[in-house]
């Protein structure tokens, strides 16, 4: 077994064969930019594509507005793009430069590889490779230097939720192919990768041991050759970095590099890790999506696993605790979103409401009421009107906090049937996005306990 020194925690592979010059230097301290981002530690110096800090906090837009950055976010939203040896390191040390490229979701699509002649005084590219994800899954990694040609595939399931990425795909990896030979992961409670089985015979392939906030301790076989490691995260082997999709996490010294993008709303200390306590937590990908459930018939019992609530009212007091109203200018997700969101209750075509009068509470919602807002808005002709242009207002305003391809399912019965539904349901896509609302056409099925949360047919599309 390859035994790993703890404190040379961001140079295990790197240095593995000079194991003098994995440790930095006496003096190199820690130092940041005034966002707060980290510029340098003793071995690395970090650069960011953030613009400079907004100091005015700004209200959420009205919809249709533009989205304005509050403070502590950023134009740019805050990615790391290059990080690059120090200059000052020892001259045995063969100098490398790592760059990123990041897609609209913040997912990084590209890392390029760079190592450093000091007698050109140029940098070469010797390695190129890109990134494939479904979702925030990553399928597939493929050499740009060689043609594309394939790296690592990997084959996710359900994660520790019980579903494809209820938490980040901690727990999900099911496998993952290497130079031709396939090796599944196992893991323990926390959906940390210890052992690698080779497919091909059931042999143990590979082993790794963590300390308590991820730094690698120990790896053996194929283990320093796959990627994925604690918390079933992407390490590069490069920097001992783990990616986590919003933002990469440093184990060895547990912290994150940047400052949280929800700011103190996930803790005073803005560059902790789930509250120095990774032992029994998961963070999902640097910061929070929720998958939520409302049952507004709460008297049948309807939604299992839901939180009752008695109107849309109840609903948003709820998810607006939950999810940070901070937006980005160019219009990008919220810090906290919404990836999804299920409602139950009763319905017909084209109608939706939950216990209790339908006609007077704000927990019902029709066809009628998406074609009669615009000409009852503002105008109080009666009680029901109110609760026609408040519900209306509600699917918009929840559809603000939604993550982008976030879906609403409302579970009830034949909500899309007929001519009714079809309407209705072209109002909620108008509102949410096509193919991001779901619901049924036929009675939902009914189980032992309270409604399945698989009914009788697929939600219409």
């Amino acid at each position: 077994m390859k035994t790993i020194d703890s404190e040379c925690w961001n140079t295990a592979r790197r240095f593995a064969n000079q194991p003098e010059l994995a440790l930095p230097r006496l003096g190199f301290g820690f130092s940041s930019a005034l966002d707060g981002n980290l510029t340098q530690d003793g071995l690395w110096t970090y650069e960011w594509n953030a613009d400079e800090v907004r100091s005015t906090e700004m209200a959420k837009p009205r919809r249709g507005e533009k989205r304005r950055v509050p403070y502590g976010r950023s134009d740019e939203q805050n990615r790391l793009v290059a990080m690059e040896s120090r200059s000052d390191l020892p001259a045995s040390v063969t100098r490398q430069r790592l760059e990123f490229a990041y897609d609209s979701r913040s997912r990084r699509i590209e890392k390029t590889v760079k190592e450093y002649d000091s007698g050109t005084s140029t940098w070469t590219s010797t390695a190129q490779i890109k990134f494939l994800y479904d979702g925030w899954n990553l399928l597939a990694e493929y050499d740009a230097l060689n043609s594309d040609t394939m790296i690592r595939s990997h084959v996710w399931g359900l994660d520790l939720s019980g579903t494809p990425q209820g938490v980040g795909g901690v727990g999900g990896l099911l496998w993952s192919s290497h130079l031709s030979d396939d090796y599944a992961p196992g893991f323990d409670a926390n959906g940390n990768i210890i052992v690698w089985v080779d497919l091909s015979d059931g042999s143990l392939a590979g082993t790794a041991e963590y300390g308590a906030f991820g730094e690698t301790l120990a790896l053996s076989g194929v283990s320093a050759d796959l990627p994925f490691g604690f918390s079933t995260k992407y390490e590069d082997f490069e920097s001992a970095l783990l990616y986590y999709g919003y933002r990469f996490y440093s184990p060895g010294t547990g912290r994150w590099p940047n400052r949280d993008p929800i700011g103190i709303d996930g803790g005073l200390n803005e560059y902790g890790m789930l509250n120095n306590d990774p032992l029994n937590w998961v963070d999902l990908y640097g910061l929070k999506q929720y998958n939520l459930k409302y049952d507004l018939a709460p008297s049948a019992s309807f939604l299992t696993g839901a939180k009752s609530a008695t109107g849309f009212s109840d609903i948003m007091a709820d998810v607006e605790s939950k999810i940070d109203k901070k937006y980005s200018e160019d219009g990008e997700d919220p810090c906290n979103c919404i990836e999804s969101i299920k409602i139950g209750g009763h319905g017909g075509p084209g109608l939706f409401f939950g216990d209790g009068d339908s006609m007077s509470n704000d927990n019902t919602i029709s066809n009628h009421d998406f074609n009669n807002h615009n000409r009852i808005k503002g105008r109080g002709e009666n009680q029901r009107a109110n609760h026609t242009h408040q519900n209306v207002a509600f699917m918009n305003q929840l559809a603000a906090y939604m993550c982008k391809g976030g879906t609403i399912e409302i579970i009830a019965c034949e909500l899309c049937a007929g001519d009714e539904g079809d309407e209705f349901t072209g109002h909620m896509e108008d509102i949410f996005g096509e193919g991001n609302f779901k619901g049924y056409d036929e009675p939902v099925k009914w189980g032992p306990f309270g409604v399945s949360e698989h009914p009788n047919k697929e939600p219409k599309k």
